[in-house]
């Protein structure tokens, strides 16, 4: 029987994490296949985005395999898996939700930036205009490709990118977009 297909199978659990801890990278691997999918099938449920819940599969294991090289401590292997997974999708529905909210409101601000009657409209004008001259192209293009529900995989194709790179340009323009809102509003 092959490795991938027996899993481990004669050890347990704990016996996989011992070894994990002590550096068996087949342990390792072992936990990696026993649990992939179930944890998968988590954060798409959570998610409902597929690049979203492999990033956050991929997040889990680096954490956990880290963690063996800390020998941590754990009385469920399975029971860690599922809650980090469960935080790190509670994380990414939360970090969507905010980037939707800002993106919406850099959507809403192009369409008020005429208006100025008041001093939070010229508060607005300012903060677009400043936005535009801080995001590069490429930001505003993938914060526009956002707005209009794009995946980051979708994006990455879009603008000839890989996804780690679509990744740093929403950080980026966030931070920026952040960092103006402080200091305008």
């Amino acid at each position: 029987m092959s490795v991938s297909k027996n899993k481990g199978k004669g050890l347990s659990d704990e016996e996989c994490w011992q070894r994990c801890c002590q550096g068996d990278e087949k342990a390792f691997f072992y936990i990696h296949e026993r649990y992939r999918v179930q944890l998968f099938g988590i954060a798409y449920a959570m998610t409902k985005k597929e690049d979203v819940a492999q990033d956050i599969l991929q997040e889990v294991f680096v954490k956990i395999h880290q963690k063996s090289k800390e020998n941590y401590q754990v009385q469920s292997i399975k029971g860690l898996l599922i809650d980090m997974t469960k935080k790190l999708s509670l994380n990414a529905i939360s970090k969507a939700k905010r980037e939707q909210e800002v993106f919406a409101e850099y959507k809403q601000g192009q369409k008020n930036v005429a208006v100025n009657d008041g001093a939070y409209n010229i508060k607005k004008k300012e903060f677009f205009g400043r936005l535009k001259k801080v995001l590069s192209p490429t930001q505003l293009r993938i914060l526009n490709q956002k707005q209009l529900g794009y995946s980051q995989k979708e994006m990455a194709e879009k603008n000839n990118s890989k996804v780690t790179t679509v990744k740093t340009h929403l950080r980026d323009a966030k931070k920026n977009i952040k960092d103006i809102k402080k200091e305008i509003f």
